[in-house]
Formats: C-alpha cells, sequence, structure tokens
C-alpha cells in the first residue's frame, strides 16, 4: 500500500526592493548611524559598450596642508588630446587648533580641444559645509593639467583630505 507524503511548501525568495539612487546621496550603511555616498558604491570594473575611442578613470586621494590664504593645488589630470574628463571631488578639511571643520563636494566636466584645456560650463558646488567662510575649494587649469585647490587662511594650519573620482573618455 502506497502512503502519500505532504511535501513541504517553499517560498521564492525575493531580493529586498532597492530605492533610486543618486550621485553623492548619502544612503544607510551597516553600522547603525553610519552613511556611504552612492559615488562609493559603484563597483570597479566597468561596463564597455559601443565603438572606437576609449575611456580610463578611477579615485584618487590625498592630503594638502595649508598655513595661510594662498592657494594649495593637487594635480589630478593631464589631458590627452581630444579627450573630456569629468570631476567629482570629495574633500575634509581640520584646523585643531581653531576647532574649525569643513566639508566640500565640487563637480566639473573639462575638455581638450587641440590641446587647448577648459572647464566647460561652470564648477558644480554640490554641498559645502565649514565653519569658517573662507575656506574654498574649486579646480584650475594651467595647461593641459588639471588641479584640485583649495584655500586656506592665513595664520591658521588646516589639514585637507580628498578623494576624486575622474572619467577620461579620449577620441
Amino acid at each position: 500500500m502506497l502512503h502519500s507524503v505532504p511535501l513541504p511548501s517553499v517560498e521564492l525568495y525575493e531580493p529586498p526592493r532597492i530605492p533610486p539612487m543618486k550621485w553623492g546621496e548619502l544612503v544607510p550603511r551597516d553600522l547603525p548611524g553610519s552613511f556611504q555616498q552612492i559615488g562609493d558604491l559603484v563597483p570597479t570594473g566597468g561596463i564597455e559598450a559601443g565603438s572606437g575611442g576609449g575611456g580610463t578613470g578611477g579615485w584618487t586621494t590625498g592630503t594638502l596642508t595649508t598655513t595661510d590664504a594662498t592657494p594649495a593645488t593637487f594635480e589630478i589630470s593631464k589631458m590627452p588630446l581630444d579627450s573630456t574628463l569629468f570631476l567629482s571631488s570629495n574633500i575634509s578639511a581640520v584646523c585643531v587648533a581653531e576647532d574649525e571643520y569643513g566639508v566640500f563636494i565640487r563637480n566639473a566636466g573639462c575638455k581638450n580641444n587641440a590641446d587647448t584645456v577648459t572647464i566647460m560650463g561652470q564648477i558644480q558646488d554640490a554641498f559645502t559645509m565649514r565653519d569658517d567662510v573662507d575656506w574654498r575649494v574649486d579646480y584650475t587649469i594651467t595647461g593641459t593639467k588639471v588641479y584640485l585647490r583649495v584655500y586656506g587662511e592665513t595664520g591658521k594650519t588646516i589639514e585637507w583630505s580628498f578623494k576624486i573620482n575622474t572619467l577620461t573618455t579620449i577620441n
């Protein structure tokens, strides 16, 4: 005599729905009260599509120290002929002696047309919070080189840290 044995029910796994996110938006991380920017969530590797041209990019980190209002610069890229460059920089600054702090996000696009490098449009100030209004961050160009530029303040030693995301497309 055959006996029928009921089979256990099976539930299909559905991955959690992820809400749409914007570049630079802060999202929760694993630790309570901890956040991460969307730019950090982009996996390394990349996607290739189409034909012609070529692209490179990645993150660069560094530090600068200012002791006065003279701007300090960090070379980001020497732009190849007939190329475009997208920059997104996250910058933090601290002057411990004065108990002052600042954080900045700057975005810009640059182009090299016939060995003339220019910033396309204006530098975007995506985020600024600082204790001292004299502290500033922007980009500058000398020849075919693009630099991050920070402005400190006279009489204050300011430590600047930054992470710069670059994407270059060459024709």
